[in-house]
């Protein structure tokens, strides 16, 4: 005797049904848009080959100057080292006129220098990939010393 359009049962069922349809489709949505973790080694690469540049320069040099994203790292011996952030590149350019490269797909990024802290500057970059993890440190000229 039923007195209604379903029963509670075949209601049941359709939204059994239904949760494990959307399920199957989650799960494959995730599957087919997961990113490939082979790209997270090179961008931590890049990192770490750009924190050893940085810290090989700034422990030689004496004086810092900053101009919009251009960084320039002194030294009365050899020149100046200047670091700048344009195109979605980050380049070096060492006291002979050489451009290196050495850090390609930045969507922003930039260094700060505070007065109170006149010996030491930080660098921040976020990555034109989205997935990507965004990079922030701070360095400090050293003239030489260890």
């Amino acid at each position: 005797m039923k007195k209604g359009f379903f029963s509670i049962e075949s209601l049941l069922i359709f939204m059994f049904v239904t949760m494990l349809g959307i399920t199957v489709y989650s799960v494959y949505q995730f599957i087919g848009t997961n990113p490939s973790s082979e790209d997270i080694p090179d961008l931590i690469s890049a990192y770490q080959n750009l924190v050893e540049k940085i810290n090989a320069d700034a422990r030689f040099s004496g004086e810092i100057a900053m101009q919009d994203n251009t960084l320039t790292l002194s030294n009365a011996g050899k020149g100046a080292i200047t670091y700048n952030i344009t195109g979605g590149n980050m380049t070096r350019t060492d006291s002979v006129g050489d451009i290196q490269i050495i850090f390609k797909g930045i969507q922003m990024g930039g260094f700060s220098i505070y007065e109170k802290t006149k010996g030491l500057f930080s660098l921040w970059l976020i990555p034109s990939d989205t997935l990507g993890m965004p990079f922030f440190t701070s360095f400090a000229v050293r003239k030489g010393k260890r």
